[in-house]
């Protein structure tokens, strides 16, 4: 999670008191209010403390050093820092040293606070409590879905005096973690959400799960929830008092009892009964989700009595709350972050670092409209915005609203513009030349700013490959759970990432700290550097006319041939390159019988080597052939004893220590003895299950979605699409889907050997597919045009849709072509 979270000043003694901290301070009267938990973050780092945490994949003390030079004095860590003259408070678990200082601040407020769990839901009606109930209470809320151990402390830290109700999310993934959770928020009412399988593999089942997330709610005045939920019900009158309970429901007695649910265009009327008084709420959504998010406020704020004249209306304009933000390509080479539906001051704080994440060098435009949910002074909330647009270093800045417009002297950005209205800015846009920028557009919902995302969007037809990269982080996170911490990751993004778009991947496969990255050809790794990507990356075919390129650009090549070798000695010596430092990979063939030395070249690649002192090896690999299957694991393993045996040999001719790796996504899972240095991460890194032992732990990255341009009836006896292949067996309704082979749609999937997922149901394709079009059965559902159609995802599996047409995933996802749209979506966390 990226983090600065501001709250209350603390004195750095009080705070060694609190941890218990006994050693000596270099200024124990120096006061901050920001706590920082990545270094990445924006902001100042004056009046600052940074916590150094340490996780499975990253160290917060590698930036101790950097933080400090840079103005941070306050630092709680779990090593010495003798030499640096700063406060620096040493505890056993910096993570569980912020937790006590959150607990304890809590402690500090006589605060009413509102905690919310559940599988689903629990952002959704968090902030809708506080859309609701703003203009009536101060509240402080978690920023987001900030749930976690480490994100649960740092809304906390936000508490202070002015604040009179903290409504704030908690969330776990293993036993015992929710009653620290507890201890920090100190709540003295509940909601519980529901219960359902998501996030439910940390559990040994569903009824662990509820027993664990109740562990919130032990010390609880009140506990709202639907009755509705059997498990939940039942638990809740089991161990708790019943004056404490209370409840909505549909199906039975409660204290809220809904009377009837009536739908129109889209809205949707509860009607409802609470302490014998009939009335009723709109809310202008229709799905079941929406309706039990309400509910739960509806409950709440009911019970809480809360004058419901005030918020009966309120309830009408809820708006969505948006949990990702959408990366798009833009004009001119640009890039949208799209986040148009909410504009507050926390939410763009987090937007601002999605930005950050970009570097320095890019140029960043932000476009955003009046502030909406103030609950401070006009005046210093503007004020606040504009410090915090100071720090996060925009270039250009456009305002839109007759607030932000009233506040424009607070801004100091090198290029702004002020607009009264939407329309003003649309019309005015062309004289602004968005070009190779970063644009964060980002406005409440009445500003309707997706206009302007339609504008700066660059211009393709209604196809779009989705990527979801926070399914691409839980993936990673998955795997790094199989290997022990010691070993490597090297993530695969050849093949323009298997269709899914490089750049954007690894941009976030940075952020998460991977070892190397894995392209495939010299000019895909040139352009991740002019991305301003600086991971390490390795060619693995590189090309003998790149060779310069690979200096230019710092990329390592792998080397698979003396020919290769010969040419890139060849290559120095003319171009007088032979002092550059070059890292090199040796790639051995121990069975693949694809590119790779032999195991008797050794002796021969050693004298080479020799020769060169700058080629240095980085690393040894080689290919498994057939490591998810079982029925050739003596291969695997006569493979791994070979390349073992090969490195030990290459290692004593040459004197150098080099990293190995030979396990790629199967055998990460089901060769443990194969992750030695390093492993290789492809397949998997998006989502397919290449073995049975990761069914259901992945989640999908790429979804294939596309709409109905139009629904037209076909009468009994006629044919459909070329060469009269496809023939309606009785009257049907077909929907015509523009996606076609040119957007890499096999053509066997035609014909019905395959469906597309439209409205609840699988339609299966009708005649053959066309280059541009497709053809469905849609005579099952109902549909109209503009409609959303899943090609695949988590409806249609990418796995399924391989088997059907006797292909493989891969083959699918990589010839997706340019002209399919990438949209990136990713949690605001």
């Amino acid at each position: 999670m990226k983090e600065k979270v501001k709250g209350s000043s603390y004195q750095i003694a009080a705070v060694a008191d609190i941890l218990k901290y006994t050693g000596s301070l270099t200024n124990a009267e120096e006061t901050f209010d920001t706590i920082i938990t990545d270094s990445r973050k924006i902001g100042k780092k004056e009046n600052a403390i940074f916590f150094a945490l340490e996780g499975k994949d990253n160290d917060g003390h590698k930036y101790v050093i950097d933080l400090y030079e840079k103005g941070v004095k306050n630092f709680v860590v779990s090593q010495s820092y003798d030499d640096l003259e700063a406060n620096f408070i040493v505890v056993p678990d910096t993570l569980k040293a912020l937790q006590t200082l959150a607990t304890h601040h809590r402690s500090k407020h006589k605060i009413k606070t509102l905690a919310i769990t559940g599988s689903n839901g629990k952002t959704i009606v968090k902030e809708w409590l506080y859309q609701l109930l703003h203009d009536s209470r101060s509240i402080v809320r978690s920023p987001r879905s900030y749930n976690s151990q480490l994100g649960v402390p740092l809304s906390v830290w936000q508490i202070q005096e002015a604040h009179e109700l903290g409504v704030f999310e908690a969330g776990i993934s293993l036993p015992g973690e929710m009653q620290k959770l507890a201890r920090i928020l100190q709540p003295n009412h509940g909601i519980f959400t529901n219960i359902r399988s998501a996030h439910q593999a940390g559990f040994a089942n569903k009824s662990e799960k509820l027993h664990e997330k109740m562990q919130l709610f032990h010390h609880v005045d009140k506990l709202f929830y639907c009755a509705d939920h059997q498990d939940i019900n039942e638990y809740a009158e089991q161990n708790f008092d019943a004056e404490k309970l209370f409840t909505w429901s549909r199906e039975k007695e409660a204290n809220l009892k809904i009377i009837d649910v009536g739908k129109s265009q889209g809205n949707s009327i509860i009607s409802f009964e609470f302490k014998g008084q009939i009335n009723q709420v709109s809310i202008p959504f229709t799905d079941d989700a929406s309706l039990e998010n309400a509910c739960h406020c509806l409950l709440y704020i009911l019970v809480e009595t809360y004058p419901f004249f005030k918020v009966k209306n309120r309830f009408r304009v809820l708006e969505p709350v948006e949990m990702r933000l959408e990366q798009k390509q833009g004009i001119n080479n640009s890039i949208i972050i799209n986040d148009a539906y909410n504009s507050d001051i926390n939410s763009l704080e987090i937007a601002l670092n999605r930005v950050h994440e970009f570097g320095k060098k890019q140029k960043k435009t932000l476009i955003l409209s009046d502030l909406m949910q103030i609950s401070s002074e006009e005046d210093q909330a503007y004020l606040r915005l504009s410090q915090l647009l100071k720090k996060a270093s925009i270039d250009r800045f456009i305002g839109v609203g007759s607030a932000l417009a009233r506040h424009k002297k607070l801004f100091h950005i090198p290029q702004q513009e002020f607009y009264l209205s939407t329309n003003d800015l649309i019309n005015d846009l062309d004289r602004f030349e968005f070009t190779q920028e970063v644009i964060l557009i980002k406005g409440a919902r009445r500003f309707r700013f997706e206009h302007i995302v339609k504008e700066l969007e660059q211009k393709t037809h209604e196809t779009a490959l989705e990527v979801n990269l926070d399914s691409l982080i839980h993936n990673l996170e998955y795997f790094r759970s199989r290997i022990d911490n010691r070993v490597k990751v090297m993530a695969m993004l050849k093949a323009f990432a298997y269709g899914t778009g490089s750049i954007a991947l690894a941009r976030k496969l940075q952020a998460h700290n991977v070892d190397y990255i894995g392209v495939a050809y010299t000019d895909e790794g040139v352009e991740l550097r002019k991305a301003g990507i600086t991971t390490p990356i390795v060619v693995l075919n590189p090309q003998y006319e790149t060779i310069k390129w690979l200096f230019k650009y710092n990329l390592e090549p792998a080397i698979y041939s003396f020919e290769m070798l010969e040419k890139l000695e060849k290559t120095m010596l003319r171009s007088a390159l032979v002092l550059q430092y070059l890292p090199i990979h040796i790639e051995l063939d121990t069975g693949m019988h694809r590119l790779g030395f032999k195991s008797d070249d050794a002796a021969q690649i050693a004298e080479h080597l020799n020769g060169y002192p700058n080629l240095t090896i980085a690393s040894v690999y080689s290919h498994l052939a057939a490591s998810d299957e079982e029925m050739h694991d003596s291969f695997t393993e006569s493979q791994i004893r070979e390349f073992k045996k090969f490195c030990t040999t290459l290692k004593s001719l040459t004197g150098q220590h080099f990293l190995k790796h030979i396990a790629n996504t199967s055998g990460i899972i089901r060769h443990p003895q194969s992750h030695l240095d390093m492993v290789r991460l492809g397949i998997g890194l998006y989502g397919i299950e290449t073995c049975e032992e990761v069914k259901g732990k992945l989640e999908t990255v790429g979804t294939l979605r596309s709409t109905i341009t139009q629904v037209k009836e076909v009468k009994k006896g006629d044919s459909i699409g070329y060469s009269r292949a496809g023939f309606a067996k009785d009257n049907m309704m077909i929907a015509i889907v523009p996606v076609g082979y040119a957007d890499g749609i096999d053509r066997r999937m035609g014909n019905g050997h395959s469906s597309f997922y439209v409205n609840g149901k699988q339609c299966p394709t009708v005649g053959r597919i066309c280059m541009d079009l497709t053809m469905i059965d849609v005579s099952s559902v109902q549909v109209k045009t503009g409609d959303d159609v899943e090609i695949f995802g988590n409806n249609i599996l990418l796995d399924d849709l391989a088997q059907q047409i006797n292909s493989i995933p891969y083959e699918i996802l990589a010839g997706i072509p340019s002209r399919v749209k990438r949209i990136y979506t990713n949690e605001k966390t």
